[in-house]
């Protein structure tokens, strides 16, 4: 099950990464100067590498993402946090292994908008 869970995360992931193409095909590089947006609030979910993602996920969308790329990824970002609360009453073991996943992959993705982590 834990194997399924960290593939539809990518897959999320992956989507919501899509979605900030250019028409040209090139993706959106983030100077680091998106004008500041409030920073979506997110329940901690009570697992360290989740709530770790939760909050420095949300910063770099409200300070290094500009729109409408930030909508999109917050989107996938509701997505995955609901996902996740449903997980952790079923599998807590296992959402932490797929946080620490997510949270690596989201650096590697978020690179392009100069995101701190």
């Amino acid at each position: 099950m834990r194997r399924g869970f960290v593939v539809v995360l990518m897959m999320g992931l992956l989507v919501v990464v899509g979605g900030c193409k250019k028409e040209g095909g090139e993706a959106q590089a983030g100077s680091g100067s998106a004008p500041a947006a409030a920073t979506p609030s997110f329940e901690k979910l009570g697992i360290a590498p989740c709530d770790e993602y939760l909050e420095k996920y949300s910063k770099c969308l409200s300070t290094k993402v500009p729109d409408p790329a930030r909508t999109t990824f917050l989107q996938g970002m509701k997505q995955t946090h609901e996902s996740w609360k449903q997980a952790k009453a079923s599998n807590p073991g296992g959402l932490e292994a797929s946080c620490k996943t997510t949270l690596e992959m989201v650096k590697k993705t978020m690179a392009q908008f100069n995101c701190e982590w």
